[in-house]
């Protein structure tokens, strides 16, 4: 099952396409919004594209309680589009803070870690080295979030079908 999850950004966002069956990063990158938009339109319309995804996850901006900036409004009309433009869905952050640290009132860096340690504890061989790439490689900032979004739909997901197969064999 290949999840693509997306960060919107107000100018650039990062997409990650990640195989939640083998636990692995298969890209991950960060484009600007008007050529993500296009990626998703054509991957969309071509069954047989190269990066072509089971499902599309967007995290949607959550409201926090505060006034928003113009970089807030613009992030959530990216994330809007890119969910049109992908046939995908949205997942706030809140909801992956909670599933991932067991509290909505963490912070990035717990997240970060909590993602990460899905490949292991030693952080260091997680995200290797240029001479010795760890499956973290790479993936940092934005491309992170990204992922997190991405583990958490999969997580959630194979819950949901074990659930699913105890409840209609029980």
């Amino acid at each position: 099952m290949i999840v693509t999850a997306i960060d919107p950004g107000p100018k650039e966002s990062a997409i990650v396409w990640y195989d939640g069956e083998a636990n692995r990063v298969i890209t991950a990158q960060e484009l600007d919004n008007d050529d993500l938009l296009m990626h998703l339109r054509a991957i969309r319309k071509d069954d047989r594209h190269p990066l072509r995804y089971d499902h599309l996850i967007v995290e949607r901006v959550d409201s926090f309680g505060l006034r928003g900036g113009v970089a807030l409004m613009e992030t959530a009309f990216w994330a809007g589009r890119f969910v049109e433009a992908g046939c995908g869905q949205a997942m706030g952050r809140k909801a992956v803070k909670l599933h991932l640290c067991g509290s909505s009132a963490t912070g990035d860096a717990d997240v970060r870690k909590a993602v990460s340690y899905r490949w292991g504890t030693d952080l260091k061989k997680v995200r290797g080295t240029k001479q010795e790439p760890g499956p973290l490689f790479g993936i940092t900032g934005h491309k992170m979030s990204a992922l997190a979004v991405a583990v958490v739909w999969a997580e959630k997901n194979a819950m949901d079908k074990r659930l699913a197969k105890t409840t209609n064999n029980g």
